[in-house]
């Protein structure tokens, strides 16, 4: 159950947009800005990024249930799945995002059967990443 769940989510940028033609997405491809400018991203998109945030910021990083490790994996997925599910962005724009995102699908990935100290590693990753959005989006 839980590879399916793992290869489920690591599949997820092959799989989401469905509408989107998204060529080669290159996996060291990092993000860059539009002229200096942050690129325009669907609400939604923006939503997702914050709720994910939001659980991030309500886990006590010294937690040592395996349990509690497992409910924050559980949403944090469940709120990324929502941004591709609800993604309406195009162009260059939505290359980006898919830029943006692919590390966060990636430290997922890492959640699932990793070590309490591997969570905690992984959630401070996270946090660093998603705290990088305003960067390049408004």
């Amino acid at each position: 159950m839980k590879f399916k769940n793992l290869a489920f989510i690591l599949l997820l940028p092959l799989l989401a947009c469905q509408n989107h033609n998204h060529g080669d997405h290159e996996a060291t491809a990092s993000v860059v800005l539009n002229n200096g400018q942050r690129w325009e991203a669907n609400p939604e998109t923006t939503q997702g990024i914050e709720q994910m945030q939001m659980l991030l910021n309500a886990f006590d990083p010294a937690d040592t249930d395996p349990d509690h490790y497992q409910q924050l994996h559980a949403g944090l997925t469940a709120r990324f799945q929502d941004i591709f599910k609800q993604c309406t962005m195009t162009g260059e724009a939505h290359e980006q995002l898919h830029h943006y995102l692919l590390p966060v699908n990636t430290l997922l990935g890492k959640m699932d059967n990793a070590t309490i100290a591997e969570n905690q590693e992984t959630i401070h990753a996270l946090i660093d990443q998603l705290n990088q959005y305003k960067t390049y989006f408004q």
